[in-house]
């Protein structure tokens, strides 16, 4: 039997079998500040960067040559432009699925309005009818209202997915086709 206080993986049982200096620092050890990720403060602080030096992108080669072996990205700002919802539509299978997502979200949306609807009826006609008619049809609307959630809740799961999957497969493309 082995007494040592470590387990099968070389790690320790307890906290106490754990170098305390890992654990608590002592008073004398170099804190690291890295600061918040705003990129204005790392740009105007650090350099284009954020490290204390200029990009890649602009850096000369060993040569001076002035070639670079990275070039600088672009970055888009704004809004997220039409073709990028374009492109995602027909990803997840075209327009008509996208738009029947849409339908069963506004036909979700209706059947709980209905439920909202007959609950105020009910109770401004309570006696005009028995309890078993409104309970009965409130029953049946919120059974349509709970199939219109499972379809819309499928389609969206499935369209998404459909979407993802196409958008990962034509990206994982591009990158191992790209020159290296």
């Amino acid at each position: 039997a082995d007494d040592s206080p470590h387990r099968a993986d070389g790690l320790p049982e307890a906290e106490d079998d754990i170098d305390p200096e890992l654990l608590y620092p002592s008073a004398d050890a170099e804190v690291v500040d890295y600061g918040d990720d705003d990129e204005e403060d790392f740009s105007t602080e650090y350099g284009d960067d954020g490290r204390g030096g200029s990009s890649p992108a602009r850096q000369e080669d060993d040569k001076g040559g002035g070639r670079v072996l990275i070039k600088a990205e672009d970055r888009e700002v704004g809004s997220v432009s039409a073709a990028v919802y374009r492109a995602w539509a027909v990803a997840a299978g075209g327009f008509v699925p996208c738009l029947l997502v849409v339908l069963l979200a506004a036909t979700t949306e209706a059947t709980s309005v209905a439920t909202q609807w007959w609950l105020s009826f009910w109770s401004d006609h309570h006696d005009a009818y028995s309890t078993a008619f409104f309970l009965g049809l409130y029953a049946a609307i919120n059974v349509v209202a709970a199939c219109f959630i499972l379809a819309r809740d499928m389609a969206v799961l499935l369209r998404g997915w459909a979407a993802g999957s196409t958008l990962f497969s034509s990206l994982l493309g591009t990158v191992l086709r790209a020159p290296m």
